[in-house]
This record gives structure tokens, C-alpha cells and sequence, in this order.
């Protein structure tokens, strides 16, 4: 009988022990995800920025997922897109991804907004990591904004 209830006793301790050990692997990942998206959405954010306030405003053009410009400095053009998940900049044969690795864009429609004439574009996207349908311990996602106004 005392047998028993030494056994039971580990037993219950191994399963609170298991339980913890899980609860805390799983705000692990998700502070490292947050963390993942944060990163990522404030990189995408800056180098639009930078890239906008090069851009020559007599010539830039927006679409609902892209804004076309050519470059002050060079007269380059290059274009801002979202597409398949990702937003990245191209300039002449150069295509840089500028969400990162391992994080998408939820929805690629709608990212980018002018008004007219044009004196600032608008980002509004959403950046997200997990599998939404694993629950929201699986699943991060966040909202990022920005208004770029033009120089010239």
C-alpha cells in the first residue's frame, strides 16, 4: 500500500514537472516568433522608408501592392512590391526581399496607398510566423503601418 502511494506520488510529480516544462517551451517559441516578426517588420519599414524618400516625385506611380519611382540620387527605378507573401524592393536586375526569412506577408492586396497628387505613400501590412490553425501558441502575427511623406 505505501508502495502505491510513492509511486503515485512521483507520477504526479513527473506529470506537473512534464506540464511546466511544456508550458514554458511554448512561450519559448512564441516570445522567439513575436521577436522573429518584430525584427523583421521594422527592417521592411526602414529600408521602404529610405528607398521613399529617394524618390523622385514627379514620377512615382502606386499601385494596391506597389509604388514605382526612380532614384534622386541615380535615376534609377525601382519599384516596391508584394508579392507571393513577400514584399521586396527591385532595382534595375536587383531584387532584394525585404521581409526576411521565415516570416510572410498575410495579404498582399491593399499594402500600398498614395493620395493625389502625390505627396505621401502609405504602408499598412500584416507580418506573421506559425500556422494559424495550430492554435495561437503556434502563431504570431502583427499589424505594421507607416506614412512616408515626399521631399521633392
Amino acid at each position: 500500500m505505501e508502495m502505491i502511494i510513492v509511486v503515485g506520488a512521483i507520477g504526479l510529480i513527473l506529470v506537473s514537472m512534464v506540464t511546466i516544462m511544456g508550458g514554458a517551451f511554448k512561450a519559448s517559441n512564441r516570445t522567439k516568433w513575436s521577436n522573429l516578426v518584430e525584427q523583421n517588420g521594422r527592417f521592411c519599414l526602414a529600408e521602404i522608408r529610405k528607398n521613399i524618400l529617394r524618390a523622385e516625385r514627379t514620377n512615382l506611380e502606386c499601385g494596391s501592392n506597389w509604388v514605382s519611382f526612380y532614384n534622386i540620387n541615380d535615376g534609377v527605378g525601382t519599384t516596391i512590391i508584394c508579392e507571393d507573401n513577400k514584399i521586396a524592393s527591385r532595382s534595375g536586375v536587383l531584387s532584394v526581399d525585404l521581409t526576411g526569412v521565415g516570416v510572410s506577408v498575410v495579404d498582399c492586396s491593399n499594402v500600398v496607398s498614395c493620395d493625389s497628387p502625390v505627396s505621401k505613400v502609405e504602408f499598412d501590412f500584416d507580418l506573421a510566423v506559425g500556422i494559424s490553425e495550430a492554435g495561437p501558441e503556434n502563431y504570431v502575427r502583427k499589424n505594421f503601418k507607416m506614412s512616408v511623406g515626399l521631399r521633392n
